[in-house]
């Protein structure tokens, strides 16, 4: 009588990557275990497959091992009749799983062997017996996980360093962390220099602070580079209670083992200052029913501008459009308008359109109750938000394109859709005055400059008194193009471009730039 084949698929598994770099290491042992019982039992018809099926360094508590999923395919493929395992618990820690892993073989007609546990599965008492030492498998691991924790949280009480990396500023020697002063100074430059900044922002684009943090090594050789340390990264910095000699462990923090490389009082003014800008809590899309651009609105790079909304304190609601670039962190491949209000939006495209439809160019009603949206979203195909206009795409009639001049400006600590009409009047000289006396403040801080008098913005801002970031916005005045001084001084620019419109502009360094900004302001 001839004995059918048994195709024998051996399993292997250690829960830890220690030791897997010997010559002769757990794996391979449970693998010659598994051959040697293969062997006897040859004249059953066991064959071992050619394929391996081994997971090094995975935990058996889930299933998320790639040997353990090509073995299971191979199963469903029909492709492995019996598997092979030195014990139980090389195959699994969980009785969920068990049960999942015997439905597969059992609809396969596959079954599985420990060749130091010897169980027949075919019958209840065997099944039974099988789920009781799962059991205290699956005991055993959650036992010995709640060592661990309960093990590095009263390491951490101590102020213990418990793995990991070391951050920047300090080496990881004999499982402590030591101070690297070259990496130390880095960081408290990085402190100061948000300080000065205000923002994380302008902290990325500090080109100097950039090719510091691309010039630090760590271990074998790879560099930290650039891209380790982006917005999110700067942040976690900042808020490292590690720089102040502290561990933290969930919600408490506790005195550390190491020393401390940034003062503390430097680290509350960050914190404070950081508190200060965080945004309200962000609770997610807005349907279309309450946008009625939704899915209508674009950036000048193509990039849909999703309608978002936060909530402040106090409950107060603001609803937003972000370009989808700046939520995918693409913010570089953005318009130049990536986020702005969505009522100033609205009413901005449902005015114009407006406007056209009623042929009257001075109907300034706002089209934002809910009974005219609909009628706003059926009206359009597309809107585009670039730099200096509002491009509006109609679905029908003529003309299919209207154009909205103007540009997003800030209004205190708001943005405006500043248009420039073509009846403005002439701005008269005491309307004038204030811009004029701005741009000859720019010139005299630019000579103090340029004659080493002061050296950074907060400097300046402490010799004369006045807020950092209204010196930085006048400090654009001092590079206008000289035609453009000679047309403000002159009077020839349109009403309510004042000192707050010009310098929230984002003023270009180009000349030839500037005046394509300022050309439909200009008489």
């Amino acid at each position: 009588m001839t004995t059918s084949i048994r195709r024998c698929a051996i399993y292997t598994r250690k829960s830890s990557e220690e030791g897997l770099e010997q010559s002769f290491n757990s794996l391979e042992a449970q693998r010659e275990a598994c051959e040697a019982y293969i062997k006897s039992q040859a004249h059953e018809g066991w064959q071992l497959v050619s394929s391996l099926y081994d997971d090094g360094g995975y935990s058996g508590g889930n299933m998320d091992r790639p040997g353990l999923v090509r073995l299971m395919d191979d199963v469903a493929q029909n492709r492995v009749d019996i598997i092979v395992v030195y014990k139980i618990d090389r195959l699994t820690r969980s009785l969920a799983d068990f049960a999942k892993i015997v439905e597969i073989l059992d609809r396969h007609t596959a079954s599985f062997v420990a060749v130091t546990q010897q169980f027949n599965t075919t019958t209840s008492m065997g099944r039974l017996t099988l789920n009781i030492l799962l059991s205290f498998a699956q005991f055993e691991r959650e036992v010995a996980s709640e060592r661990v924790r309960d093990k590095i949280a009263a390491s951490k009480r101590r102020g213990m360093w418990m793995g990991g990396n070391a951050p920047l500023g300090y080496d990881l020697i004999e499982k402590r962390l030591v101070a690297n002063e070259v990496e130390a100074e880095l960081v408290r430059a990085i402190f100061r220099r948000y300080l000065e900044l205000g923002t994380v922002t302008l902290l990325m684009a500090d080109s100097e602070l950039r090719a510091r943090l691309a010039r630090i090594k760590i271990k074998k050789g790879k560099c930290l580079g650039e891209t380790r340390y982006g917005r999110g990264a700067l942040y976690n910095l900042l808020r490292n209670e590690v720089y102040i000699g502290r561990v933290r462990h969930k919600s408490a923090s506790y005195p550390g083992q190491h020393a401390a490389i940034i003062d503390h009082n430097v680290w509350q003014q960050v914190q404070g200052q950081m508190s200060a800008q965080r945004p309200g809590k962000r609770l997610g899309p807005v349907q279309d029913s309450d946008s009625p651009l939704g899915g209508l609105l674009y950036d000048e790079n193509g990039n849909l501008m999703s309608p978002t909304f936060t909530k402040k304190r106090g409950g107060l609601c603001y609803r937003y459009y972000v370009s989808q670039a700046v939520l995918q962190n693409r913010k570089h491949r953005s318009g130049p308008v990536a986020r702005l209000p969505a009522t100033l939006i609205e009413e901005t495209v449902a005015n114009a359109l407006k406007r056209h439809l009623s042929g009257r160019s001075d109907d300034q009603t706002s089209w934002h109750s809910g009974t005219e949206r609909p009628g706003l979203r059926n009206a359009l195909e597309r809107v585009v938000i670039a730099k200096e206009q509002v491009e509006i795409y109609l679905r029908e009639g003529t003309p299919r394109k209207l154009v909205v001049p103007g540009v997003v400006a800030r209004a205190g600590k708001g943005l405006t859709f500043q248009t420039f009409g073509a009846a403005a009047p002439h701005r008269s000289k005491r309307e004038a005055l204030p811009l004029v006396r701005a741009i000859c403040r720019a010139h005299y801080w630019m000579q103090l400059v340029e004659a080493g008098a002061v050296r950074s913005y907060s400097e300046l801002a402490r010799r004369e008194r006045m807020n950092p970031g209204y010196v930085r916005r006048i400090m654009q005045l001092a590079f206008l193009a000289p035609d453009l001084v000679e047309a403000i001084v002159s009077h020839r620019l349109i009403a309510k471009t004042g000192v707050v419109q010009l310098t929230d502009l984002s003023i270009p360094m180009n000349w030839q730039k500037q005046r394509m900004l300022f050309a439909p302001a200009l008489r």
